[in-house]
């Protein structure tokens, strides 16, 4: 079971045509058998806001959806469910939808060449061999989007695919729900001071 609750039902307004100016997705895999596994973390990071705002998610186009306001910045929170290799395809629907530019896109993602809980900010960049933004540069057809990514280094020589759909160990629940904090300032910081001064406060 995940160690951040889930959040499902009525969303926090019942205006579904209102504009976005941002979207903000958390990668991760669908289903029970994938709770709490580290290639969930940007789940448990997207999670951790709606929580922490007391908002609730609904179904949207293959997707758990919800919204959120800062300041004047009407924001999309997004976990897909169509499998991390998939990912790119619900995202594209919503930055076309909503009329979002991409660079006003946030992706949140497990990162197996940092140290865990380790989280670093990029302005755009390759996939690194992450097949959740492989999918996302292939259906916007640009590296251009901003990422949060959190360390999951694999310690010892687990094959890569069996270490990152594998659990979190309970010792590493404190580590990881620190990283979640730090995510939730992340991301405020990028809507309300830019990439740079973010970069600057955080990497």
């Amino acid at each position: 079971m995940s160690f951040i609750k889930k959040i499902f039902g009525k969303n926090n307004s019942s205006k579904d045509d209102e504009g976005f100016n941002w979207l903000i997705v958390g990668l991760g895999n669908p289903g029970e058998e994938y709770d709490n596994t580290r290639h969930n973390i940007g789940f448990e990071a997207i999670n951790f806001i709606a929580e922490k705002n007391n908002i609730l998610f609904t179904h949207n186009n293959n997707s758990l959806t919800t919204k959120l306001k800062i300041n004047n910045n009407n924001i999309l929170l997004c976990k897909p469910l169509s499998f991390m290799n998939r990912s790119g395809s619900p995202i594209k629907y919503f930055l076309e939808k909503y009329q979002i530019n991409a660079e006003k896109l946030i992706i949140i993602s497990d990162d197996i060449n940092l140290p865990l809980g380790k989280i670093r900010i990029r302005k755009k960049g390759s996939s690194g061999g992450h097949n959740g933004l492989k999918s996302i540069i292939k259906h916007l057809d640009t590296e251009n989007f901003m990422r949060i990514r959190i360390g999951i280094e694999n310690p010892g020589k687990i094959d890569t695919t069996d270490y990152v759909l594998g659990k979190f160990k309970r010792s590493e629940k404190k580590l990881l729900e620190e990283s979640l904090f730090k995510v939730d300032r992340i991301y405020e910081s990028l809507i309300i001071n830019g990439i740079q001064k973010t970069m600057q406060n955080f990497n």
